[in-house]
């Protein structure tokens, strides 16, 4: 995994901290594990935070985030309510809700959620 554009801006820039805006960064355990590994064997020390997908994550995938400096994930909350869920088809539950704001602070991590409001499309809209 090429982390030449994060060393650049560490080595380069003076930057502190990143965020990966990507929503599926975590969607691909072996990229995060990968990503996570490099940083720590160039010995790349900079805050980060990254978005991610409430059923894309697990205790696991957080604690080796963390372990490389990742101190904050962001999900992305649809709705509350598992039928509009479905409409939205990104894949998430309820319980993956749920399960995500528990499972963060025990990996280390400040929770952060984004939350759609007046989510109240027909079926046809989707």
């Amino acid at each position: 995994m090429s982390l030449l554009p994060v060393s650049r801006l560490v080595a380069g820039y003076g930057f502190t901290r990143i965020n990966i805006a990507d929503d599926l960064f975590t969607s691909d355990k072996v990229r995060v594990y990968a990503f996570c590994a490099e940083l720590k064997r160039r010995g790349i020390k900079i805050a980060w935070s990254a978005f991610a997908r409430v059923n894309t994550v697990d205790a696991e995938v957080l604690a080796v985030m963390r372990g490389a400096g990742c101190d904050t994930v962001s999900f992305g909350i649809e709705s509350g309510n598992a039928e509009m869920l479905k409409r939205v088809k990104k894949g998430g539950t309820l319980q993956q809700l749920s399960d995500a704001g528990y499972i963060k602070p025990l990996a280390g991590a400040a929770t952060t959620r984004w939350y759609w409001t007046h989510n109240n499309r027909s079926d046809s809209e989707y």
